[in-house]
């Protein structure tokens, strides 16, 4: 604990190995003793879980679209690529500029059903374009899990009226 104007506040350090380096993990300004424990224990656990400290993103979807386009890229065909970026195209400047760590389900979900009145396949690509996105977020360790995974796909399908073959008796005829 440290003394404080309004009376004390208490810090969080503790060191882990991450990769086989020792590091030290610190925090402070915790109002509450307890407040400092939950987050201790939060912490723990998630490097116990996952091996590594998960550090706080501040990317936007529009700055790691961009860094995937630079950098993960590699991983796909080029004919892949020209149509994520124009299926990102498609997706509202709002949506683009959320931080990635703040996009979740629900918002992705309510953004799918907005756009339900819209051509399946379009929408089909958007999400496809999206995962991704969010696949390459995962890699690089800005997220830790997909938030499209589970958004259902709504859409009108695309009836075209196909021209009927005649045999040639019937043409003929």
């Amino acid at each position: 604990s440290k003394k404080a104007k309004k009376g004390f506040t208490y810090k969080v350090t503790f060191k882990y190995k991450e990769h086989g380096v020792t590091t030290t993990y610190s925090r402070s300004g915790f109002i509450t003793k307890k407040a400092a424990q939950d987050h201790e224990t939060l912490v723990k656990a998630q490097i116990k879980r996952d091996g590594y400290l998960y550090k706080e993103c501040t990317k936007t979807l529009d700055e790691v679209y961009k860094e995937f386009l630079e950098v993960g890229k590699t991983s796909y065909q080029d004919n892949t690529i020209y149509n994520t970026i124009k299926d990102f195209k498609l997706i509202p400047i709002e949506l683009k500029k959320k931080p990635i760590v703040k996009i979740d389900y629900i918002m992705l979900q309510r953004y799918f059903n907005s756009i339900g009145t819209k051509g399946l396949s379009r929408n089909k690509n958007i999400k496809i374009a999206l995962n991704r996105i969010f696949v390459y977020a995962i890699k690089a360790k800005y997220i830790s899990y997909n938030p499209i995974s589970l958004v259902d796909v709504k859409g009108i399908e695309n009836k075209r009226v196909h021209d009927d073959i005649l045999s040639e008796d019937n043409f003929n005829t």
